[in-house]
């Protein structure tokens, strides 16, 4: 300690008293300075405090609608899902209508398999009311089938009516459930 008490008796006084002086300065500065950081830091952290209040109730509320809506969303699926089961047994009946039908038809057509042209009289060979053409040779006496005098469609014909009717059905069967679920949709849909 007395080497230090030496060494300052060298340094003139002046600058000892300017290095104390700057020193001190220098200090309360930085205490000034750290007090004003010292404020802000209390102010940022209030803000912080009300920023973080705030995102708490803005999350409690986002999960209060969230769940609202996830519940409107739960019942309009159950009620499509409702709907669409009740569709899909309306789509059964009414396939099961057309193979009703369709039985029906083969019926109809008779032990030949061959539909009947309602429109063709009966015994005219060229059908739509013409005379009756005269056969070119002794051999050639006409149709051998009588069926086909009678005004029976011929077996392809008959086949593509039928399927072409089925294909319709079930065009028109499925058209009729679309539209009635789009309308029930429609319906349910806010």
């Amino acid at each position: 300690m007395t080497a230090v008490l030496t060494f300052l008796n060298l340094i003139p006084r002046w600058v000892l008293a300017s290095i104390i002086a700057g020193l001190a300065f220098t200090s309360g500065r930085l205490l000034w300075e750290n007090k004003g950081l010292v404020v802000d830091l209390a102010k940022a952290n209030a803000t912080i405090a009300l920023a973080n209040a705030a995102i708490q109730k803005q999350k409690a509320e986002a999960g209060a609608t969230l769940l609202a809506e996830t519940n409107k969303t739960r019942a309009v699926e159950q009620a499509l899902q409702v709907l669409k089961d009740k569709l899909e047994l309306q789509d059964a009946d009414h396939q099961k209508t057309i193979a009703d039908l369709s039985a029906r038809i083969r019926v109809a057509a008779g032990a030949a398999m061959r539909l009947r042209d309602p429109n063709a009289a009966t015994g005219c060979r060229l059908g739509s009311g013409s005379p009756q053409s005269q056969p070119t040779s002794p051999t050639d006496t006409g149709p051998a089938d009588t069926a086909e005098t009678d005004g029976l469609f011929s077996e392809p014909a008959t086949q593509l009516l039928e399927r072409l009717t089925r294909e319709a059905d079930d065009i028109n069967a499925a058209y009729q459930s679309c539209r009635d679920y789009a309308a029930k949709v429609t319906e349910q849909t806010p």
